[in-house]
């Protein structure tokens, strides 16, 4: 069955009663990746990343288009029209005229207008570059923490199930402590509760599970029909953050796309405010034409020549009205009554632009150093994380036994049951942190 048909089946399959998309999920075979396979995938398929590179792509044009504002500008300009003798008062038609001209327009001064359209599209492209960086950045992170979290809420429910199967365990040993009359019958009716309360931890937690795979196929531009599992990483010692780590994230401080956008915000603002300082500049152009202009389209042989040549053809007509011009055109604005208020404007959109520049810079410095403790802290958590998980399992293994020999209660069970099971999904929770928190300093490096 080829995919999409069996996107579809599991479509409609969903709209069943009592089919849910845990059923629809296992009937096709999920794919399996790494944490990294995810993050690469993300980098290459998500949506913002895709979008962010055809925006990086067309400023890249754009700068090239205004690279090219210093040479002329060629054009071809041609206009017709007739009026017959007689229409008009003959002292003001000259019996229709046409122009059918190639010119060329090059300004030749214009307030630096053009140096800073280059600049300006040269700032563009590095702006659009640095916000596709971003967002593959961001993509990755984004793929990371749902991959960790996937292969996180795998392992809780794995030992949720195990809680269970453990509570099911305890169960047999009531239910002999019962039947004996060493146990009351309050001992089984409360396990019974405890099973039950298990159990709908277990269905609230494949919920977060299933969304949470949702979320993590959107997120690598999967169909959502599909199914995706995570590869669990190797287990590993925690490593606190070193040296190498504080001094590589502080110069990477410098290297951030949300530095690199604002700071060709802040460019950006200040062309706008030299574009405006510049706004009374003069402008000089000078435009070519050749080609051919005259009058009188209702004679093929104007009067007017034939009064100078009589034997003259429409070959004469053409070679008389065949000529070129230049202009010269000076604009020097005089007064514009907006134009200190429009100055004052851009002056403070650039002075906000470099406040936001460098506020910039002070969080990136902020974000490196809190990773790093974050780092520290993590590597410090799973340490005791793994400590309450040994000395839970040791508790609950003694408390199994001194229930199974009468000397405690129910009660005292369930709650060291419970205690070992906390500590181990806790376990889980910090690992996850942990080993989201090294792939963003190792990613940022």
């Amino acid at each position: 069955m080829s995919v999409s048909r069996l996107g579809s089946v599991a479509t409609f399959a969903l709209l069943l009663p009592g089919f849910t998309i845990a059923h629809a999920q296992s009937a096709a075979t999920p794919e399996t990746l790494t944490v990294a396979q995810c993050v690469a995938v993300a980098r290459r398929q998500a949506s913002a990343v895709r979008a962010a590179g055809l925006d990086a792509s067309a400023a890249v044009s754009d700068r090239a288009a205004a690279r090219m504002n210093r040479r002329p500008a060629y054009f071809v300009s041609a206009g017709a029209w007739v009026a017959p003798d007689g229409a008009y008062d003959p002292a003001v038609t000259n019996l229709g005229e046409y122009h059918a001209q190639l010119g060329m327009e090059l300004p030749l001064a214009d307030g630096g207008a053009r140096s800073r359209a280059r600049l300006r599209a040269d700032v563009a492209a590095r702006g659009a570059e640095a916000r596709r960086v971003l967002a593959t950045r961001d993509a990755g992170e984004r793929a990371a923490t749902l991959a960790l979290e996937v292969s996180r809420l795998d392992e809780v429910g794995l030992l949720m199930r195990e809680h269970e199967a453990g509570l099911a365990d305890i169960g047999a040993l009531v239910r002999s402590a019962v039947r004996s009359g060493a146990r009351s019958p309050a001992d089984s009716l409360r396990l019974a509760l405890a099973e039950e309360d298990a159990a709908l931890d277990r269905e609230a937690h494949d919920e977060r599970s299933r969304t949470a795979r949702l979320e993590l196929l959107e997120a690598l531009a999967r169909p959502l029909e599909g199914t995706i599992a995570v590869r669990p990483e190797p287990s590993r010692a925690p490593e606190t953050p070193a040296g190498a780590d504080s001094l590589a994230l502080l110069a990477s401080a410098e290297r951030r796309p949300e530095l690199a956008v604002a700071r060709a915000d802040e460019a950006t603002a200040g062309l706008a405010a030299e574009d405006a300082m510049r706004s009374g500049a003069p402008a000089v152009d000078l435009s070519l034409d050749a080609g051919l202009a005259g009058t009188d389209l209702t004679h093929a042989v104007p009067a007017s020549l034939l009064a100078d040549q009589p034997n003259a053809g429409f070959g004469d007509r053409l070679r008389r009205d065949l000529g070129a011009s230049a202009a010269l055109n000076l604009r020097l604005p005089v007064f514009d009554a907006a134009r200190n208020a429009t100055r004052r404007a851009r002056r403070l959109d650039h002075d906000a632009a470099v406040v936001r520049r460098e506020a910039e810079e002070a969080a990136g410095k902020r974000d490196a150093l809190a990773l790093l403790e974050r780092g520290r802290s993590a590597a410090k958590r799973v340490g005791i994380a793994e400590n309450v998980v040994t000395r839970a399992e040791s508790h609950f293994l003694r408390t199994k036994s001194l229930y199974a020999a009468g000397a405690t209660t129910m009660l005292d069970l369930l709650d060291a049951s419970d205690l070992y099971h906390s500590a181990r999904v806790r376990r889980a929770e910090t690992r996850e942190e942990y080993r989201m928190i090294r792939f963003e300093i190792e990613d940022r490096r």
